[in-house]
């Protein structure tokens, strides 16, 4: 019998001058910087990376981190971003990506270039313009005036 699940392929592929193959047509949404996200990406990350399919790195994640450092408004280091790079990297095997979303904050802060720096062509940026609508849950928290000035120096309203 041919007529089993083992012998459909769904695979596919994207881009144009770089292909990047997915084993299955779908994709995660942007999952930023948001406690929650941060909390569940080893499962999402090594989840896309195992099955072959592409997942975002939400906007924010460097400005936010407390971690990350900045000089003269650009980025020297970012634990936070590298730590999902690497988590989907550890297992990726050639089909999906990790996709780098990135905001006017994040643009103007120097990630595109640190991610281009340090990851070439493994990673994809994406450009964000505008914001989407969100019916709740997409903001992150901010529980102390300290954190609350720490991201207003970096830029944030």
């Amino acid at each position: 019998d041919d007529c089993i699940f083992t012998n459909v392929n769904i695979e596919t592929e994207f881009g144009n001058e770089i292909k990047t193959k997915c084993r299955v047509p779908i994709m995660t949404g942007a999952l930023g910087s948001t406690f929650i996200a941060a909390k569940y990406w080893p499962s999402f990350a090594v989840g896309a990376a195992l099955a072959g399919f592409p997942i975002v790195v939400g906007e924010n994640v460097v400005g936010v981190d407390k971690k990350s450092e900045l000089k003269n408004g650009k980025i020297l280091k970012a634990p936070e971003l590298e730590r999902r790079i690497e988590y989907f990297q550890r297992y990726y095997d050639g089909y999906g990506a990790i996709i780098i979303q990135m905001n006017v904050e994040d643009t103007r802060n120097g990630v595109a270039e640190y991610l281009i720096e340090k990851y070439g062509n493994d990673i994809i940026i994406e450009l964000k313009w505008g914001q989407g609508a969100k019916d709740i849950g997409g903001e992150i928290q901010v529980k102390s005036l300290e954190y609350a000035q720490f991201l207003r120096d970096r830029g944030y309203i």
